[in-house]
């Protein structure tokens, strides 16, 4: 998805859930996202089965506000004994969310950070249940109710 507003839903904005064994691979780029009654962009492996590391559910984002998000603007979702779920959120900025920016939730569910800015939310940053939030170092994350949990760092390669 490339360029694209998508605004004014009053549940999810875009969620990708495959179902099965079937795998996702998506990218949005150069895009805004806002006005969302429920989560912003939601990455969800729970409706997967087979082992973890068997498939994957992942979604690269570049360059894309999501902003005004009722609930998680940006989230990385697995369950138990499902695929992966990983997103990369670069260059990117969330704002103005009444929940939380980004989380992880799962054992193999993880988000990764590069080059954003978070800012005027109520939770940063959350991760529970085994899920891990990553981040390169390089972001701004400012002027939030609650920085929620310290990402872990990952080096540059």
């Amino acid at each position: 998805m490339r360029n694209t507003t998508i605004s004014g839903n009053s549940g999810h904005c875009i969620w990708f859930k495959p179902t099965a064994s079937g795998s996702t691979k998506a990218v949005i780029r150069d895009s805004r996202i806002d006005h969302c009654g429920g989560q912003g962009i939601r990455t969800d492996a729970s409706g997967t089965s087979g082992p973890s590391g068997g498939g994957f559910v992942q979604t690269h984002i570049f360059d894309t506000t999501v902003s005004f998000i009722a609930l998680t603007a940006v989230s990385s979702i697995s369950g138990a004994a499902t695929f992966q779920s990983n997103v990369l959120f670069q260059n990117s900025r969330i704002e103005y969310t009444t929940g939380t920016a980004v989380s992880a939730n799962g054992a193999v569910a993880a988000l990764h950070l590069a080059g954003s800015t978070i800012m005027n939310t109520n939770t940063a940053i959350a991760a529970a249940g085994g899920g891990g939030v990553f981040s390169y170092g390089d972001n701004v994350i400012n002027f939030n109710v609650s920085p929620g949990t310290t990402p872990i760092a990952q080096p540059l390669r």
